[in-house]
């Protein structure tokens, strides 16, 4: 989340509050918890919280459309920007024909395999994928 420095006619400056990128319908579904249940998640640092989203479905579209499942509301990021997607045991980033594209460590992508902990960035809004694995069984 960013925040904006606007000068006044007396040549002072203030601070103003950051606008959310995150759009409400999406953080009504985030998850507000301690401590996370086991599964599979996209971290999305907005302003001074993380706003944390399970991936519950097979496909999750996300972009600045209302109908994305992850709605992102920045200029950058294209109605229909990313799709996550979750098969055979692994979990996919594909970029959905975006003009400003999905990238990780620095490079552009069509296609790549999430590993806990990865950073993927889209229209200039990083987001982390978390995996929280089962517990192991006590005997």
């Amino acid at each position: 989340m960013f925040s904006t420095v606007r000068s006044t006619s007396a040549g002072d400056t203030t601070q103003i509050a950051a606008i959310p990128i995150v759009g409400h319908a999406t953080r009504s579904r985030a998850l507000h918890v301690p401590q996370l249940l086991p599964g599979e998640y996209l971290a999305i640092e907005d302003g001074g919280e993380v706003v944390v989203v399970p991936l519950s479905q097979e496909v999750t579209h996300i972009g600045r459309a209302f109908s994305a499942d992850i709605r992102l509301e920045a200029a950058a990021v294209s109605r229909r920007h990313a799709l996550v997607v979750r098969e055979g045991g692994a979990v996919h980033v594909l970029d959905d024909r975006s003009v400003n594209g999905v990238w990780i460590n620095g490079e552009r992508i069509a296609r790549a395999t999430l590993a806990p902990g990865d950073r993927f960035t889209i229209g200039g809004i990083t987001l982390q994928f978390v995996s929280i694995p089962e517990a192991a069984p006590t005997s």
